[in-house]
């Protein structure tokens, strides 16, 4: 092999020494290696040149976040015109999880009334990425430790082996060691699964990268909702990058959409927000009334402002529920539709109908 066609690896470690001790290990094998940190450097690398491996382990990222990383991987790849598989495996019962990811022949368990083809079959060339692995049967682990090592497996219920070409991406919420230590992971799995790990930091750790994200995504909720909004305001944004995020980009993707629906103009502003984010009590730009009658007069536009504040809170907290579908909203609050608040003002750009009670 020549020094031209030596593999090209990047290293993404947000560990600098860490990327560099890999980086001399693998220059010392021949390898051509370019060693970034986490985050736009590794996708800016990707972008401009194409990679034969990158290593990477999502490790202990906090919900959200770890699914755009591994979309950017796959989308950024070789791989990209394949098909991209995304599992949480946290979801999915043993059998489930391991019918969905190997396949199973038919009256391999009640219920397989015909073959299927797994996730792995149907994502040959393309990329697997398998969230929350901790979550995974130690049954289920030996499969996919076996399949890791030789891209093979047998469906459930079979007999012939099967042979595919898979990118695989894990990430885990759980430290994997210490449930090693715990005797509820396999030691040979994660070992194979470790090979340099990624933190990626939950958004109250990266504030910088939170309007970035709530651009990306009030632009996924502008399709969604069909509503014309161009942009959110200064103050919103601001507000937005003060939030902790306990719910991460998840949280944020349905505060944007949220944002969008309630949104009556072109522009989302502080009060189409929740108010756990705005946290203002008190109207930003107030002016402090120096008579009682001016007093008076702004306790009452302050009350009326509050309830509308609350009714249009408690109009869209019913509606998220259960899905803008504005009669099962009416149901569960226990008011008729019709005289649910400016339902149909929430709901037109959801494409949601009234249905006979």
């Amino acid at each position: 092999m020549t020094r031209a066609d030596a593999p090209r690896v990047l290293v993404v470690d947000d560990d600098v020494s860490v990327g560099r001790s890999c980086e001399k290990i693998l220059a010392r094998q021949g390898h051509h290696v370019r060693t970034v940190t986490t985050g736009h450097q590794a996708l800016q690398s990707l972008e401009q040149e194409p990679f034969d491996l990158v290593v990477t382990d999502l490790k202990m990222a906090e919900m959200g976040g770890k699914e755009l990383v591994a979309r950017a991987i796959h989308t950024l790849s070789p791989r990209r015109h394949e098909r991209f598989f995304a599992v949480d495996c946290g979801t999915l019962s043993v059998n489930l999880l391991e019918s969905e990811l190997f396949g199973h022949v038919k009256g391999s368990f009640t219920g397989a009334v015909v073959d299927k083809r797994g996730i792995f079959e149907s994502a040959n060339r393309g990329t697997v990425f398998l969230d929350e692995i901790c979550n995974v049967d130690v049954e289920v682990q030996s499969k996919l430790l076996r399949f890791i090592q030789e891209r093979e497996f047998v469906p459930v219920g079979g007999t012939d082996t099967r042979h595919v070409d898979v990118r695989l991406v894990f990430a885990t919420s759980r430290d994997l060691e210490r449930m090693v230590r715990e005797g509820t992971f396999r030691e040979d799995l994660y070992y194979r699964l470790y090979v340099f790990p990624i933190y990626l930091p939950p958004l109250r750790e990266r504030r910088k990268d939170i309007p970035l994200l709530a651009c990306h995504l009030l632009a996924r909720a502008r399709e969604r909702t069909g509503k014309h909004i161009e942009r959110l305001s200064e103050d919103a944004l601001h507000l937005l990058e003060q939030f902790d995020w306990p719910g991460n980009v998840r949280q944020l993707d349905a505060t944007a959409e949220r944002a969008a629906i309630a949104c009556d103009g072109d522009v989302i502003e502080p009060r189409h927000l929740r108010r756990t984010i705005t946290r203002q009590t008190l109207p930003a730009d107030l002016i402090i009334p120096r008579t009682n009658r001016d007093f008076l007069a702004m306790k009452r536009r302050l009350r009326e402002q509050a309830v509308a504040d609350l009714e249009r809170e408690f109009v869209l907290e019913a509606l998220q529920r259960n899905r803008w579908n504005v009669t099962h909203a009416a149901a569960e609050v226990g008011i008729p539709a019709s005289q649910l608040p400016d339902a149909d003002a929430q709901t037109r750009h959801q494409g949601t109908t009234r249905r006979p009670a």
